[in-house]
């Protein structure tokens, strides 16, 4: 059975990013203004508005989830050109999913759980709860989804799918 879907979010931006923005915009204004008086601080300044402008266009970026049979391929668009792979997953090994509430990890409460957390506030779609396992580990994805992404995953590991509670 083939399966293909694609799903794309906007990350967003934290107040810690936010603000060392800021820093990096103050420090050009700041050397900026000096450099006026100090011809010395030219190049330091053309440097931190060098680094604003790049840290600016990193801060706009997309994840986007491909599905294609059995993995599930997470990458980061950068600015809307540049892609990077995040990483890629086995479905295989999907042992369950549900809607990310607090009694989904209760099972797994004695057991060591890596969490990846790939969602954003900007997007209204509903946060689930994938738990893979491989080998002895376990690692549970908190995925944003769609509709179309959750009836993909759903037709393909039936057993995966818990009930709300």
């Amino acid at each position: 059975m083939d399966t293909y879907v694609e799903y794309s979010y906007k990350m967003d931006v934290s107040l810690r990013q936010k603000l060392f923005r800021a820093l990096l915009i103050a420090l050009a204004v700041i050397f900026g203004f000096y450099s006026i008086f100090v011809p010395i601080f030219i190049p330091v300044t053309l440097l931190w508005i060098v680094l604003a402008v790049y840290y600016q266009r990193s801060l706009n970026c997309e994840y986007e989830y491909i599905l294609c049979d059995n993995e599930l391929q997470i990458d980061r668009i950068i600015n809307k050109a540049k892609r990077k792979h995040v990483e890629t997953f086995n479905m295989d090994q999907l042992e369950a999913m549900e809607v990310a509430k607090p009694h989904f990890f209760e099972d797994y409460k004695d057991k060591k759980v890596k969490v990846r957390r790939f969602y954003s506030s900007y997007n209204d779609d509903q946060v689930y709860g994938l738990m893979l396992k491989a080998g002895g580990l376990y690692t549970c994805l908190m995925l944003q989804a769609n509709d179309k992404l959750v009836n993909a995953l759903t037709l393909r590991y039936p057993h995966a799918l818990r009930k709300e509670a």
